[in-house]
């Protein structure tokens, strides 16, 4: 499988274990996880006052049974895995808007287009 563009948001988290409910994330809107893991993981307190939400890579795949990458290269790709994170973010009832840190991995790193609108997506 050839991409050109991968985000990734960072899976980790401080604090007791046993105070904390995980919930799978999954939703039809991005591509299924292909791996043994999931789309994203939500993590709260015993009271629902704190929650975090923990999203894996994601690549230009389209949704749905053929999982194909976009064609039309990293610009495409970039905007398909955007809307990919952006779906699984809302299925967790969050938005970029509620971020933190994404690190973006290109495996280009001379392509100009995907590293100016990855940062200011």
């Amino acid at each position: 499988m050839k991409f050109s563009a991968l985000l990734l948001v960072p899976l980790s988290i401080a604090g007791a274990a046993n105070s904390m409910t995980k919930t799978v994330i999954a939703t039809d809107k991005a591509p299924s996880a292909i791996g043994p893991y999931s789309q994203a993981i939500k993590t709260s307190n015993s009271d629902g006052s704190y929650c975090m939400v923990f999203a894996a890579g994601q690549i230009g795949l389209t949704s749905g049974d053929d999982g194909d990458i976009v064609d039309g290269g990293v610009k495409n790709e970039t905007v398909q895995l955007m809307e990919n994170i952006a779906n699984i973010l809302e299925e967790a009832g969050s938005t970029f808007d509620d971020v933190v840190e994404c690190t973006v991995l290109m495996a280009d790193l001379a392509n100009e287009y995907g590293k100016s609108s990855c940062a200011t997506t």
